[in-house]
C-alpha cells in the first residue's frame, strides 16, 4: 500500500490501479479506498476473495504432490490464531512456506495435522513464493529422507512418482 497524495487533504491508504508510473495522475485508473475495501473489492478483474480462493485452491495443489513435507493447524507456535482460519505449509529444502487460509478449506489440504504450528522461520510473502517456485520432486524426496531418515517412505515417494525405475536382468 502506498499514500497518494493529489490534493489529497486526507492522507489515507489506497491501493492504486494505473497503468505505468503511479506516480503520474495521468496514469491512474481509480484508487480503492483501504478503510472501505473488503472481499468484494476488485482490481477490474478479480474481487480479493476470488484471487484469495485461487491461491488456496493452487497451494493446495501443491501441498497434495508434497504431502510427505507439508503440515497443517489450527494454533501458531505459540497457540493463537486469527479467528476462522488455519495455517498450511510446506518444509522446503530452503525453507518454509506458510498461508493462512479460511477454516472452510480445512479439508481440501490432506496432509499432516499438528496441534501447533513449526515455529516460523522468519519468511516474507517473497521468500515463500520463491520457495514455492523452486520445488523440485527429487530434491524434496532426498530432503525428506536426509530429515527423517525414513528410506521405506522416501522410496515410496519415488516410486509413486516413477523417479525409480527397477531393471530386470532375466
Amino acid at each position: 500500500m502506498i499514500t497518494i497524495n493529489y490534493d489529497n487533504q486526507d492522507n489515507r491508504d489506497y491501493i492504486v490501479i494505473a497503468k505505468g508510473d503511479v506516480e503520474s495522475p495521468d496514469n491512474v485508473q481509480y484508487f480503492v479506498d483501504m478503510d472501505n475495501a473488503d472481499g468484494n473489492t476488485s482490481d477490474g478483474a478479480h474481487t480479493f476473495n476470488e484471487l484469495y480462493h485461487h491461491r488456496t485452491i493452487l497451494f493446495s495443489v501443491i501441498v497434495r504432490e508434497y504431502h510427505f513435507l507439508a503440515w497443517k493447524s489450527k494454533k501458531h507456535n505459540d497457540g493463537t490464531m486469527y479467528d476462522g482460519y488455519f495455517i498450511v505449509g510446506i518444509d522446503t529444502p530452503r525453507g518454509q512456506a506458510t498461508y493462512h487460509c479460511e477454516m472452510k478449506y480445512w479439508d481440501l489440504f490432506d496432509c499432516k495435522e499438528k496441534k501447533k504450528a513449526p515455529k516460523w522461520d522468519g519468511h516474507t510473502p517473497e521468500q515463500a513464493i520463491a520457495r514455492i517456485s523452486q520445488l523440485d520432486r527429487q530434491e524434496a524426496i532426498e530432503y525428506y529422507l536426509k530429515r527423517t531418515g525414513n528410506l521405506s517412505d522416501a522410496l515410496h515417494y519415488m516410486i509413486d512418482d516413477n523417479s525409480v525405475v527397477v531393471e530386470s536382468h532375466e
